[in-house]
């Protein structure tokens, strides 16, 4: 069988910015929605802001005058940025990179004043003390990081939430007891207490929901993303 493991970029984001070959609710069936991982909210540590209602009050009172970094245009960090700007109603400038690596040379030297960041590449700069976190973007704190907030915990961002995630999905017409099938087998391995000693350190937070749970998942996101669009 053929089977799609992918992030929800593909699925809830690109349709709103581009025009594709594919409709994700139309052409696909949502098997399990597999993984998680929130983006950090990074900021040089010269910032003198310390967390997101200081980073907001800052952006308010020097409209357009900081700089948020990303890896490209349309990516995952850079429309964090932009609906954090939304929600938050403040004025800052978008400067998008070719890639992560300058996007973080770019913070570590000051260009950018911050900038959403995953995870797994941000805790080893949070750790050196080279960056400050000040938020995770997913609706709870991250296990990973217990003492960073989340930036849904700030005044008047309530709900706020726009993790990385991964799901597996195979084509429409797939015959559901197939579809069953595959979600529980995927299920057994992300339950699996070695596996998920694994990931579970690095900020990774297993799901294996069901097809149905996750068609829900697919729709509220794809809901979110087509407002902020």
């Amino acid at each position: 069988y053929t089977l799609l493991l992918t992030t929800n970029a593909t699925i809830v984001i690109n349709p709103h910015l581009s025009k594709l070959p594919y409709d994700p609710e139309r052409d696909l069936a949502p098997v399990s929605q597999v993984a998680t991982l929130p983006f950090v909210l990074l900021v040089h540590p010269g910032l003198p802001v310390k967390s997101v209602p200081e980073l907001i009050a800052l952006a308010k009172a020097k409209p357009g005058t900081l700089n948020f970094g990303s890896s490209g245009g349309g990516g995952g960090a850079h429309l964090g940025g932009e609906m954090m700007k939304t929600a938050a109603k403040i004025d800052m400038t978008h400067v998008p990179y070719k890639g992560a690596a300058p996007a973080l040379v770019a913070l570590l030297s000051g260009e950018v004043q911050c900038m959403f960041v995953s995870i797994l590449t941000a805790t080893p700069l949070i750790e050196s003390g080279r960056v400050r976190a000040i938020a995770v973007s997913g609706l709870k704190r991250s296990p990973a990081l217990p003492n960073v907030p989340a930036v849904a915990e700030a005044p008047g961002l309530a709900g706020f939430e726009t993790d990385l995630w991964y799901g597996m999905l195979a084509p429409a017409k797939t015959n559901p007891r197939i579809v069953d099938k595959l979600y529980r087998e995927t299920r057994k391995v992300l339950f699996v207490q070695e596996f998920r000693n694994r990931f579970e350190p690095t900020g990774t937070q297993m799901v294996g929901s069901s097809p149905a749970e996750f068609a829900k998942t697919i729709s509220k996101f794809n809901e979110a993303w087509k407002c902020a669009a």
